[in-house]
């Protein structure tokens, strides 16, 4: 695992070129419309947004909805769907919520997607998604299952090969979220080295404050 982080602007112009992506986001979106009862009081945060893909799906159901990205080049493909489509209920953030804390507003909902692995310190992340949360608010993070690296062709800027669902659910706790539960959001099948293919499965855990 490399320690330093990947630089998602060169792949944003191209993100959504590859079908994989767009139907795993496709599937957790779906999930995440399931188990979160979203309505349009709700103001969302979704932490490491890049091109808008959850974003979007979720935005019909919400009164905003607040997409947060470290990746210009990410953000500039979204902003220029929520132009497109005339959005007025999106709002777009470059934010480095890891080392920032310049969002004063608080959320009904947190979601995330395949982003938890990239974050180096998983603890510290949980702990100011439940501060950025109103009361009874929830936080709902889809991303690998264990895996043993081979999920990404490249490594860099991945600090995690995916979570083992209950640690995750003991940091949630740990964090202070209850009713923690856990379940398969998504699967995904690709080549691997001295393989044809590999199953690899992503999750949504979610937890109440």
């Amino acid at each position: 695992m490399e320690n330093e982080r990947r630089n998602f602007d060169q792949e944003a112009a191209v993100w959504e070129e590859k079908p994989e992506r767009v139907k795993i986001a496709k599937n957790v979106s779906q999930s995440m419309l399931k188990t979160i009862p979203f309505d349009s009081s709700m103001h969302v945060l979704d932490f490491g947004c890049g091109t808008g893909l959850i974003s979007l799906a979720i935005q019909p159901h919400v009164q905003t909805i607040t997409g947060i990205d470290t990746s210009q080049g990410m953000l500039k493909v979204f902003q220029n769907k929520v132009d497109t489509q005339h959005l007025l209920n999106v709002k777009i953030r470059y934010l480095d919520l890891e080392h920032e804390d310049t969002l004063s507003e608080k959320f009904h909902v947190i979601v995330s997607s395949m982003t938890l692995h990239h974050v180096p310190d998983t603890q510290k992340i949980l702990d100011k998604f439940y501060q950025l949360l109103e009361p009874k608010g929830i936080l709902a993070l889809a991303d690998l299952d264990r895996e043993d690296g081979l999920f990404h062709q490249d490594n860099h800027g991945v600090f995690h090969h995916g979570f083992d669902r209950t640690a995750l659910s003991h940091l949630f706790e740990k964090a202070g979220f209850r009713n923690t539960q856990v379940q398969t959001a998504a699967e995904t099948m690709r080549s691997v080295p001295n393989q044809d293919q590999r199953k690899f499965t992503i999750f949504l855990i979610s937890g109440w404050k």
